[in-house]
C-alpha cells in the first residue's frame, strides 16, 4: 500500500475511534482507495514490512497507549513524517533562543500540533527508529495498531 494511502486510512482510522463513527464516509472513501492499490499490484512497494506480531504491537506502542485518545491520534499521525519531526525537534531548540521563529508551512498538521508536546517531539526524533516502526505499523496495520492500544488500556 503507497504510504498516501497508509496515511489517510490511518487517520481516518484514528478519527473514527475518537469519534465513535462519525468520520465513517471518509472511510468508505479510503477503503475505495486501498481497492484501487490492491487491483494494481505494481502501484503497491515490493518493500513492505512483515507484519507485527500482537506482542511486538503492544511493545511498540506500549509508550504512547496511556496518553489520552487526541495525543495518540497527534503522536500516530506525525510518526508517518519522521523527518519532520526531527526538522520540529531542531525548531524547538531554535525558538528557545529566538521566539519569533514561526513553523514551517510545509509541515504536516500534525506535526505543528505536536509541538506543544515539546518531550513528546524529543522522545520521538531521539529513537527515529520507533517513529519509523509506528508509522509503517500505522500504514500496513492501522486496525492491529489501534487493537494493541486499547489493550494495554
Amino acid at each position: 500500500m503507497p504510504r498516501t494511502y497508509g496515511l489517510l486510512l490511518a487517520t481516518s482510522v484514528c478519527l473514527l475511534a475518537l469519534s465513535g463513527g462519525a468520520f465513517a464516509p471518509s472511510l468508505i472513501s479510503v477503503a475505495a482507495a486501498q481497492e484501487t492499490a490492491a487491483a494494481d499490484p505494481a502501484a503497491v512497494a515490493d518493500d513492505t514490512p512483515a507484519p507485527l506480531s500482537e506482542d511486538e504491537l503492544e511493545v511498540l506502542v506500549a509508550r504512547i497507549a496511556l496518553y489520552p485518545d487526541e495525543l495518540v491520534a497527534v503522536v500516530t499521525s506525525a510518526s508517518l513524517y519522521p523527518l519532520q519531526i526531527v526538522e520540529a525537534a531542531r525548531y524547538l531548540e531554535q525558538v528557545k533562543k529566538d521566539a519569533k521563529l514561526k513553523p514551517k508551512d510545509t509541515w504536516d498538521g500534525s506535526i505543528v500540533s505536536l509541538l506543544n508536546y515539546p518531550d513528546i517531539v524529543k522522545m520521538m526524533s531521539e529513537d527515529l527508529d520507533w517513529t519509523q516502526s509506528l508509522g509503517e505499523a500505522l500504514s500496513y496495520q492501522q486496525k492491529d495498531v489501534l487493537v494493541a492500544i486499547q489493550q494495554l488500556r
